[in-house]
């Protein structure tokens, strides 16, 4: 009677062993599998006859081996060619000398965390490009701001960034026309070690291209968000700049229009020269001024003339009297 309900009692343990939703092993003390159960030969296509040295990463060694009875450890697993993360836990059958270890598959909360930590590096960097945006003196400044922010979100070791707006090419960074020609194509390279990406906006066009990392699809993720912000600021400042370009024509306008309140063309020229002078001296940003005056007619005395201005581009002529 006592040998049949031993005998019930291990074929019940076999069967909750067997039937357990998550994986379980019977090992020695040296971590030799005995027996493990369906789940477990499922998720690692073998069971007995090895180590669990064989399918346990080899950074996490020392945890295995440091693992006391009825405590618990998260250590990275092999898994054909995937490395899941466990939590395994350990009970000692007291007198067998052998081990029990379950484990519980925390991959996909580790893929989340990493997902989201991913996440919020992106964020924090697109947070600082608009104080930087409002502030940049010019393009070239906010670009290799840009070009700096992708480096250290991804770990590049270098790049450029290349701003094609209508004609003009715009090129920042430290890669060689060869370098960035050889990357042609938008994406992460088979090797891991380059990233290219294309993005535009109306008439612009921006190239990220990255080097000298170890890029994942979250790192294309993060620059497809600085590239796509980085083409929103520079049109802001393409803006701001020639709207304080069309201020300072009115502003001088105003001036030389004021200037000309007078019947002696020697007084005009004076106040006209002096407006011109004093805002090449207060402008701050150094914009192109380049004043020229192409004289028609006779000095003594003076009947007309034609002022030609030219700021930042624009050509302003005026007729005295």
């Amino acid at each position: 009677e006592t040998k049949k309900k031993l005998e019930k009692s291990r074929e019940s343990y076999r069967t909750i062993f067997e039937n357990r939703a998550t994986p379980t092993a019977v090992t020695d003390t040296d971590f030799n599998i005995l027996r493990a159960n369906r789940v477990f030969k499922e998720i690692f296509g073998r069971s007995e006859g090895i180590n669990m040295a064989d399918i346990i990463h080899e950074g996490d060694l020392e945890k295995l081996h440091g693992l006391q009875d009825k405590c618990r450890a998260l250590i990275r697993m092999k898994a054909d060619d995937r490395i899941l993360h466990m939590i395994v836990h350990r009970g000692d059958i007291p007198g067998s000398g052998q081990v029990v270890l379950s484990f519980n598959d925390i991959t996909k909360l580790k893929m989340s965390q990493h997902k989201l930590r991913d996440e919020l590096r992106i964020r924090m960097a697109l947070s600082e490009i608009y104080p930087h945006a409002v502030s940049a003196e010019s393009i070239e400044e906010f670009t290799e701001y840009i070009l700096d922010a992708a480096c250290q979100v991804t770990g590049a070791e270098k790049g450029a960034i290349r701003l094609k707006n209508r004609r003009e090419i715009l090129v920042s960074g430290s890669l060689s026309n060869e370098e960035i020609e050889a990357i042609s194509e938008d994406g992460i390279s088979s090797a891991g070690d380059s990233l290219r990406f294309s993005s535009s906006s109306g008439d612009m066009k921006s190239e990220i291209i990255l080097t000298g990392g170890d890029f994942h699809k979250s790192d294309l993720r993060a620059v497809k968000h600085l590239s796509q912000y980085y083409l929103l600021a520079v049109r802001q400042l393409a803006y701001r700049k020639r709207m304080m370009e069309h201020q300072n024509h009115l502003r001088l306008i105003n001036i030389i229009l004021k200037s000309a309140e007078t019947d002696d063309p020697g007084i005009f020229m004076e106040r006209v020269l002096d407006a011109i002078i004093s805002a090449l001296n207060s402008d701050q940003r150094q914009p192109t001024l380049n004043p020229t005056c192409d004289w028609r007619g006779e000095w003594m005395p003076l009947k007309n003339f034609l002022i030609s201005l030219k700021l930042n581009c624009m050509k302003i002529s005026l007729k005295y009297p």
